[in-house]
């Protein structure tokens, strides 16, 4: 069970919304916003859920003072998961998700880990992009790799205000998609669309594709 005495459930959605069983099950994190079609999560307190939409245009919102799922708790079924209200940085990682269109981050830096598998992020907008076999992302400053191999490739257009960091497995960073030349700084780990172009925008990456 989650802290606050709720506990772990799955949250069915309906295309009405809600059961009573399931507000009664998350009674202190839960609102369900009929008009919008969005479930939005406004409680304080961190709280352990299965949290399962219908799919199609259901989304999923995080209130700006929102309790955040625990570690192991699942997003499934959803058009969009939106952080995009809460002030602060997170860390997401695509674990949690399946069967989501696309992810926001939220107001402050936030940062999209990979999985255990070989992931592709590709970055084609400023702080935004798409995950190989897994959603589009949008106010996501950072990227970190999981225990496969992964890639980050920066795409025409593509930037992120913060930084990449690879994970246990063989990373590369790319620039093939980007369209324009570049210039990569091994000593000071600075590239072109990360970072402001500030040092350390970069580490545990394996090769460079340019």
């Amino acid at each position: 069970s989650g802290s606050g005495g709720v506990t772990a459930t799955t949250v069915s959605l309906a295309k009405g919304g809600l059961s009573a069983n399931d507000q009664t099950a998350v009674t202190t994190a839960v609102s369900y916003v009929t008009p919008t079609g969005t479930l939005a999560l406004n409680g304080t307190t961190p709280f352990a859920a299965n949290v399962t939409g219908s799919g199609g245009s259901q989304n999923l919102t995080f209130g700006p003072a929102a309790g955040l799922l625990t570690t192991g708790s699942t997003i499934s079924s959803f058009n969009q998961v939106s952080y995009g209200t809460i002030p602060g940085t997170l860390t997401l990682t695509l674990s949690t998700y399946s069967s989501v269109n696309s992810i926001v981050g939220s107001l402050g830096a936030t940062t999209l880990v990979a999985t255990a598998t070989d992931t592709t992020f590709t970055v084609t907008g400023a702080n935004a992009g798409t995950v190989s076999g897994g959603p589009a992302f949008s106010g996501i400053e950072s990227l970190q790799g999981g225990a496969g191999n992964d890639t980050f490739a920066i795409g025409r257009g593509g930037s992120l205000d913060g930084t990449i960091v690879g994970g246990a497995g063989a990373d590369v960073l790319s620039y093939a998609g980007y369209g324009a030349n570049v210039s990569v700084s091994l000593a000071s780990s600075t590239a072109p669309g990360l970072n402001a172009g500030v040092a350390g925008a970069f580490s545990g990456i394996d090769s460079i594709v340019g």
